[in-house]
């Protein structure tokens, strides 16, 4: 018995030292120093809890790239930091494609370059929480590397109530839970495609700018299909914040990226919106006529049957809703109705509703 218990001891003990990596820091003037390299260059870095970000120094960032230890793609544009007296200045934001500790790698970790020339290098929480759950002892740094955020069933769930918050709409909670992924693993390009699309959804728009730029920066990306969408979404938050112009350059780029009929009249009919937000009404609605005839190709349909009322489609809708609009801000009352009638014929309820409204009627109808 007493054998027994000594075997579960030892059993106990040698998990429990497998599950922790223990790494020894140095001191030095009064702050801990540890090890690691960035890119593969070698460097001592301040441990810092309190710091929200890996910081570079100028002076290193200099050196960084000028052997080619990080590229232009890694930079990732400026954003405002609170230093330690308190006040923010701009800083440059720059992607460290992989950050190594001790043998662990920690890849894609977001660092800040310091204006100042010879700033300390600080290892902040950009990279930290990466390391799942830590303890420090004196100069140990203790990693507890079976912890459930670095688990792979606790990633795959997490995903899981990801997905199952984006299928039920409930963005808030999506976007909680891909924060918390980002901390402890490597989005996917899908992953980042559904972060720029909640940011948008809950109206953080320059926080899906920056996403979208980011993943692209990153190169993660790489189905054609996600690429496309997150575009369309960059798109939308430039026109809400009314950049028109870096709207319009991304729906161009995304045209690259797809010859989906149905993601093509997406495209156009957000074209058609961004020259109706100018007043250039014309040239809207050329666009919504594009968009619309890839809707008609998609749905191998024609005018008729749309007229008639036979086909029922929300993105055709949209289309005709947008169209009315525009001919009502011409002044063109009889179109305007027109493109009233068939967006309610093809199920928009907003148009059914303005039907009823003005007493414009509508049919739909089914195919014999």
């Amino acid at each position: 018995m007493r054998l027994l218990g000594l075997v579960i001891f030892l059993l106990i003990y040698v998990c429990g030292a497998n599950s922790q990596k223990v790494i020894y820091m140095d001191k030095e003037g009064g702050v801990y120093k540890i090890s690691c390299t960035v890119n593969g260059a070698r460097m001592k870095m301040i441990f810092d809890t309190g710091a929200s970000s890996v910081s570079l120094s100028k002076s290193m960032a200099e050196y960084l790239i000028e052997n080619d230890y990080i590229s232009k793609k890694d930079l990732l544009g400026t954003s405002n930091v609170r230093i330690a007296d308190g006040s923010v200045v701009k800083a440059y934001r720059v992607n460290l494609k992989d950050v190594e500790i001790g043998g662990i790698h920690l890849y894609n970790v977001e660092a800040t370059i310091s204006t100042s020339q010879y700033a300390p290098l600080l290892l902040g929480q950009s990279a930290i929480q990466k390391l799942g759950k830590i303890s420090i002892d004196g100069n140990k740094l203790i990693i507890n590397s079976t912890s459930s955020t670095n688990n792979s069933n606790y990633i795959q769930s997490l995903r899981n109530e990801i997905y199952n918050a984006e299928g039920a709409g409930r963005y808030s909670v999506a976007l909680e839970k891909l924060k918390r992924l980002k901390s402890i693993d490597n989005l996917t390009g899908n992953d980042y495609c559904w972060l720029c699309i909640c940011y948008y959804m809950l109206r953080q728009y320059k926080e899906c700018i920056l996403t979208a730029q980011e993943a692209f920066n990153y190169g993660v990306i790489t189905d054609n299909h996600d690429k496309a969408v997150t575009l369309f979404y960059e798109a939308d938050a430039y026109t809400a914040l009314k950049y028109y112009r870096e709207a319009e350059i991304c729906l161009l780029q995304a045209k690259d990226y797809t010859n989906s009929y149905y993601d093509l009249a997406d495209i156009y009919t957000r074209m058609g919106t961004l020259y109706s937000n100018r007043r250039q009404y014309k040239q809207a609605i050329n666009y919504y006529f594009t968009a619309r005839d890839y809707a008609y190709r998609r749905l191998n349909c024609s005018g008729n049957d749309v007229g008639k009322g036979y086909i029922q489609d929300q993105q055709l809708g949209i289309i005709f809703f947008n169209m009315h609009v525009v001919y009502s801000n011409q002044g063109d009352g009889a179109t305007s109705l027109e493109g009233l009638r068939l967006s309610a014929q093809c199920g928009n309820l907003d148009a059914q509703r303005e039907c009823q409204r003005y007493g414009q009627r509508y049919k739909i109808r089914k195919k014999k």
